[in-house]
């Protein structure tokens, strides 16, 4: 199949700005990102990019490894963007500097061997995308969650001393908010890590206040009338992680009620964080980057599946339209309301 590559290039020291290069790959059902590059490398004689020290790239806006199939992004072929995990980080076209990735580990360096390092670095492309970083570079993300579950289990007479670490209000696990843009393996798994890491922090009671303990609510028949002939996007947001909705169910639901479904990139921004207590500012950010997607992409109705996250949006919808400098114009629903 025919690749329409497009790979980002930028060289720190003496680029002002960065560009994307076309290239054509001719790529066959088993193709790799990795194969890509270096077909791209050895087209380009004076290419410096140095291959070996790319930890992961995005696709196509995924957060992904290099052993992932070009399939995974353009099953029949087309374009393929080819960027660094973090852009502003880009040291040398997809390699990135770490130095912020490598400062959160002193958080938890006191009880760490050469393996947990190792074991720590492993989830550097679940750091590099996580949809939190992107909104607050305070956040400890993920690989540090995970190397606390690690140590956690390595020796349990330190559990209270990390658990208060990995527990800060303003950066810590409870901010967790999903790991949608990313194509790895381990995402469930990372997932499951930090719900149980959740609840074993609510039982030594080190949750910061108001903590959502919302669950879900199915969508049923008493709904779908007054969503008939909308479009609709929805929010599957709150903090019920073992929970968490199928996005297809509710969309298949609403088209059999004469709704038609929109899909958004990331319906689970608000996942993980109170909307009341935990960083407000941030709420407020993610809020307005979800209701100005669901009005780009045509929806009358944004169907959150949180009563919690539609109060939030109808009490600060006027901060949402102020702080992100355009009109809101979009029905905020919530199921069984």
């Amino acid at each position: 199949m025919k690749i329409e590559a497009k790979i980002f290039r930028f060289n720190a020291e003496h680029d002002y700005l960065s560009s994307y290069r076309p290239f054509i790959f001719n790529a066959s059902g088993e193709s790799t990102l990795l194969d890509l590059l270096q077909a791209y490398k050895r087209s380009d004689p004076l290419c410096a990019m140095r291959i070996e020290r790319i930890e992961g790239v995005r696709a196509n806006g995924l957060g992904a490894p290099l052993t992932a199939p070009l399939a995974a992004f353009a099953p029949k072929g087309g374009e393929i963007v080819v960027e660094p995990l973090i852009i502003e980080r880009a040291v040398l076209d997809l390699e990135c500097d770490k130095q912020d990735f490598e400062d959160k580990l002193s958080v938890l360096e006191e009880f760490c061997d050469k393996s947990d390092r190792d074991y720590y670095n492993e989830f550097y492309i679940a750091y590099a995308v996580s949809p939190m970083r992107a909104l607050n570079s305070e956040y400890l993300g993920e690989a540090l969650f995970m190397l606390a579950d690690r140590l956690i289990g390595k020796s349990p007479p330190n559990i209270e001393i990390i658990a208060k670490r990995i527990s800060q209000k303003d950066n810590g696990v409870f901010c967790f908010a999903g790991l949608n843009g990313a194509l790895l393996k381990g995402a469930e798994h990372i997932t499951k890590t930090i719900e149980r890491l959740w609840g074993m922090l609510l039982s030594l009671g080190l949750a910061p206040k108001g903590i959502s303990e919302a669950k879900y609510a199915p969508l049923d028949a008493n709904d779908l009338p007054r969503l008939e002939g909308k479009r609709a996007a929805i929010a599957a947001d709150c903090g019920a992680f073992a929970a968490a909705p199928k996005i297809d169910d509710y969309e298949n639901a609403l088209t059999i009620g004469g709704a038609k479904a929109l899909r958004l990139k990331n319906p689970w921004r608000f996942g993980g964080a109170s909307l009341k207590d935990v960083l407000p500012h941030i709420a407020v950010k993610a809020a307005g980057e979800l209701v100005l997607e669901a009005q780009n992409i045509g929806a009358q109705t944004l169907l959150c599946l949180s009563k919690e996250t539609r109060e939030f949006l109808a009490r600060n919808i006027k901060t949402i339209e102020r702080e992100s400098g355009y009109p809101i114009d979009i029905e905020i629903a919530t199921i069984g309301a």
